[in-house]
């Protein structure tokens, strides 16, 4: 969250071009697939299947949130918007104690 706050401009430009639908997307496989290996090293993550499906979908919605608070759709902080964003990850990810589903 740092990052996209330090270079807000930058990825506010980008992901409003007219290519901001593959730049969306390369964004979000990338970011998926540094989940699926940060995922795959918790003591207790899903099976292979729900872990690609887990690590998609929680990238697919840190993009779209991302991308709406760098287009100023939130009145959020880089601090407020990181809080929301942990909160809405999976337990299991989070805190290795919690058994993955």
């Amino acid at each position: 969250m740092r990052h996209l706050a330090e270079h807000r401009e930058f990825f506010a430009a980008v992901l409003a071009s007219p290519e901001r639908a593959k730049v969306r997307e390369r964004f979000t496989r990338r970011l998926a697939e540094l989940l699926v290996r940060s995922m795959d090293a918790a003591p207790s993550h899903p099976n292979p299947v729900e872990l690609q499906v887990a690590a998609v979908y929680t990238a697919a919605g840190f993009t779209a949130a991302a991308s709406d608070w760098l287009a100023g759709a939130f009145d959020l902080d880089e601090a407020e918007l990181t809080r929301i964003v942990v909160a809405m990850t999976p337990e299991w990810l989070r805190n290795p104690e919690v058994r993955a589903p």
